[in-house]
């Protein structure tokens, strides 16, 4: 569900005119997103919702990343999608503090977890937010967002 999802709000951030990189823990993963975003994009088209020139290009606006330093090169917002486990959201939250530029603010598409607990993987919790799309996101427009109480 995670990887549906997860490439659901890609399309939607593409479709946004927002250039982003996809990382997992498979290129196979990774492509198989990026295959589920054409589909849609071209059922749109069929539809006449889109252009064939507009899926194009917001399908141009959507890398595969090697692995996460190449994701997050040169980004200011970081949404992780994984598996809802607290302890590899927490690990993945604790390699963006350690890679990612000071003024990144990471996101974390969860439903179930404390938002100050993913926030304490990292040396800045005041930057980590809950930004939940509801699935499938490219259907349902809407997002919560939550954040870290800072007291």
């Amino acid at each position: 569900m995670a990887q549906e999802l997860g490439s659901g709000i890609a399309q939607i951030v593409a479709q946004l005119g927002f250039e982003l990189s996809l990382t997992d823990v498979s290129d196979e993963i990774v492509h198989g997103g990026i295959s589920r975003i054409s589909s849609n994009l071209n059922k749109n088209v069929k539809k006449g919702k889109i252009s064939k020139e507009e899926a194009n290009v917001i399908l141009s606006r959507i890398k595969a990343a090697k692995d996460l330093n190449q994701a997050v090169e040169g980004v200011d917002l970081v949404i992780e999608v994984a598996v809802e486990n607290v302890e590899v959201k927490k690990q993945i939250f604790r390699e963006l503090d350690r890679i990612c530029g000071k003024n990144v603010v990471f996101a974390s598409n969860t439903s179930t977890f404390s938002i100050t607990e993913l926030a304490s993987a990292t040396n800045r919790p005041e930057s980590v937010i809950g930004m939940h799309f509801f699935n499938p996101a490219t259907i349902i427009k809407l997002v919560k967002l939550q954040m870290k109480r800072l007291t």
